[in-house]
């Protein structure tokens, strides 16, 4: 499991890297944030079937083929170099595994090309969409770059959902609370089909 989110946090790292520079400031990001009733959204399904986002106007589903060993959803915001991965896991296929666990592997890969990695939030437990989740907010340089990153295991009954956003530094605080307005539509399709 480690060596696939190494492959993972690799690929998308590499894909933000044209062009992207700035610089972070502390923020107090929760995953608590709303948008507005006018923001046209889209709902998203994971490949599997297994989960849904809600995303605003300029995200897009950009996942390919070639993504179905990594992500079984993926979606960016192209004009701003960010990127939202979710791969769900199955807990019976893990029996041993924790959500810190899970999470901590996803970190440790994730800042794994990173030179001078600085872990902003360092295990953090929050909720998303009222299931208990953990965060990693890192920052760090890859080929000259600065990129910011989540790392999120969200527990639900069945399953851990790995999400992973990454883009480049200044973009995404400017961006943060958009991204954690997806991250909290996070919705497993059951739950979807039983509220309706």
């Amino acid at each position: 499991m480690k060596l696939h989110y190494v492959a993972t946090h690799f690929l998308v790292l590499t894909l933000l890297l044209a062009g992207c520079s700035g610089s972070l400031s502390s923020t107090d990001g929760g995953l608590g944030s709303s948008a507005t009733a006018e923001a046209r959204t889209t709902i998203q399904t994971s490949k599997d079937g297994v989960v849904k986002l809600t995303v605003p106007d300029g995200w897009q589903d950009i996942w390919t083929e070639a993504d179905k060993e990594q992500w079984s959803l993926l979606v960016g915001k192209r004009s701003e170099l960010l990127q939202l991965g979710v791969r769900s896991i199955a807990k019976a296929d893990f029996p041993a595994i924790t959500p810190e666990a899970h999470a901590q592997a996803a970190l440790t890969a994730g800042t794994a090309p990173f030179s001078e990695p600085e872990i902003l939030e360092n295990g953090k437990q929050i909720t998303v969409n009222g299931h208990p989740a953990v965060l990693y907010r890192t920052v760090g340089t890859v080929s000259g770059q600065r990129l910011a990153t989540y790392s999120l295991s969200v527990e639900t009954p069945g399953y851990y959902h790995g999400i992973f956003v990454a883009g480049p530094e200044q973009t995404f605080v400017e961006h943060e609370a958009e991204v954690e307005h997806i991250i909290q539509s996070l919705q497993e399709a059951q739950e979807t089909v039983s509220t309706q």
